[in-house]
């Protein structure tokens, strides 16, 4: 019990130190809550699961891929609704995916189902490790092991008939980037000429290095359009992850601390939420902004432009895009 309570007071105090904003013992606080981040599972596939509607768990094989998707697919061709693939962030997952988390209460799974039209396949990887745990390792070792996942995606798109004619989102979530930045880097390019696997890909709140982020995003060859919803300057999950890697997060700015614009990836479109007042959980809660529920849908389900939603007029860069409650 006195073990526990620590670990409560502790939490405490380093979240009240966090929104000391500008002050030094909050960056020292913040980067000492993440050391723990050097921990590691070691990950493998026995990390690793797919879980679908309702509570359903898979194992991360050739067979439980084709399993999941055969069942989330099937669902999908049958209420003529959309596919999404969806990579958690950092929590207690499945848990919180679940609403059996109780710092967050809500079902994500059934909310991204109900509000988007869609069913749901989740990819789970180790996302905690505990209250003072960041596991960037976990999420980079997950990441090579995306190729079991997409190529059986190839498969259940050839051979799933109606299943696999689906539109199929892949939809990546805050430390979920991570995974996704992290296979990137030995990606080989489309060497057979495949066409597009996911008609969309957002990344969402994208806790990842902002320096750079450009030139791994440009070598995603395997969707049809990119966007990118972020905050600028408002986020404030990742203003504590800025504090602790010390370096700028692509879902909070897109300069860096010498107002140094970033090059924008020339494949991608960029989405700031930043007169939405929203915070980082930007696609699930129970209430939304009507006009970005509505970017969520047509990105998802194809059937509109996602840059003619009502609200969204252009930023002061090409291809940034400002999101605003419609007049």
């Amino acid at each position: 019990m006195r073990a526990c309570w620590l670990v409560t007071m502790l939490g405490m105090i380093l979240v009240g130190l966090f929104f000391l904003e500008g002050c030094g013992l909050s960056g020292w606080a913040i980067r000492k809550w993440g050391e723990p981040q050097y921990q590691s599972y070691q990950i493998d596939a026995r990390n690793l699961a797919v879980f679908t509607h309702p509570r359903q768990r898979f194992d991360y094989t050739a067979q439980g891929i084709d399993a999941a998707l055969s069942l989330a697919g099937d669902r999908a061709a049958s209420t003529d609704r959309p596919l999404i693939v969806f990579i958690h962030g950092r929590g207690k997952h499945p848990e919180k995916a679940f609403g059996d988390d109780p710092e967050t209460g809500l079902d994500i799974l059934v909310q991204m189902r109900t509000r988007y039209s869609a069913e749901v396949l989740m990819v789970h990887w180790p996302s905690w490790l505990d209250v003072m745990g960041y596991p960037s390792l976990n999420a980079r070792e997950a990441g090579p092991h995306l190729q079991l996942l997409f190529e059986r995606l190839y498969h259940f798109r050839d051979t799933g008939g109606a299943a696999g004619t689906r539109p199929l989102t892949l939809f990546v979530h805050s430390m979920g980037n991570q995974l996704l930045s992290s296979y990137m880097e030995d990606y080989p390019g489309n060497a057979h000429g495949r066409q597009p696997l996911f008609e969309t890909l957002i990344l969402n709140a994208p806790d990842v290095d902002l320096e750079d982020h450009g030139q791994w995003v440009e070598r995603i060859d395997f969707v049809g359009r990119i966007f990118i919803l972020l905050n600028t300057d408002k986020d404030r999950l990742l203003q504590l992850s800025s504090y602790l890697w010390q370096k700028p997060r692509l879902g909070r700015q897109l300069h860096h601390a010498d107002h140094r614009p970033e090059p924008l990836a020339k494949n991608a479109d960029y989405v700031d939420l930043v007169h939405l007042g929203v915070n980082h959980d930007y696609f699930y809660g129970e209430t939304l902004p009507p006009s970005l529920v509505e970017f969520y849908r047509r990105a998802i389900s194809t059937s509109a432009d996602p840059l003619g939603t009502p609200g969204l007029s252009a930023g002061d860069r090409d291809r940034l895009h400002l999101l605003r409650a419609p007049n």
